[in-house]
């Protein structure tokens, strides 16, 4: 059965926070990663329950507020302890492009002018390149509309 679209697109987009530096980093306990990972695990081994498996992954994913990120070596670990599981390449998502990166910049620009036509048309060319950008108290944030 195929997972559904939505919600494996907000999987990624949170997996891609690890290329959006200017948010804030959070950093986990020692243990929270692996205690995550072992109930994922755990869901997985009780008969595959993967729709357990990956309630408590959404779950856990939605945990991080807007504008907040994770620490780079937590996001490593979490996301290469997800992939050993479910196998679906989160830790090697690529960043985007240096000219996507330069259309957030020059609409941060247009925004912090105030000039709200501009930024308009700005996020109208992101969505041309398959990105959505929101704006948080650290700044920008992208995620892909399209896996």
């Amino acid at each position: 059965m195929p997972l559904p679209k939505i919600p494996l697109l907000n999987l990624f987009a949170w997996a891609d926070l690890k290329h959006q530096s200017n948010l804030s980093e959070v950093r986990l306990a020692d243990t929270e990663i692996t205690d995550f990972l072992e109930q994922v695990q755990q869901h997985l081994l009780d008969d595959l329950a993967t729709s357990q498996a990956l309630a408590e992954v959404y779950q856990y994913v939605t945990k991080l507020a807007p504008g907040m990120t994770l620490d780079n070596d937590d996001f490593d670990t979490l996301l290469s302890g997800l992939d050993k599981l479910l196998g679906l390449n989160l830790d090697n998502r690529p960043d985007i492009t240096s000219a996507q990166k330069h259309i957030i910049a020059e609409r941060e620009t247009a925004r912090e002018a105030r000039n709200w036509a501009a930024a308009d048309k700005l996020r109208t060319e992101l969505r041309r390149h398959d990105l959505d950008v929101s704006d948080t108290p650290n700044g920008p944030r992208w995620r892909r509309t399209k896996i």
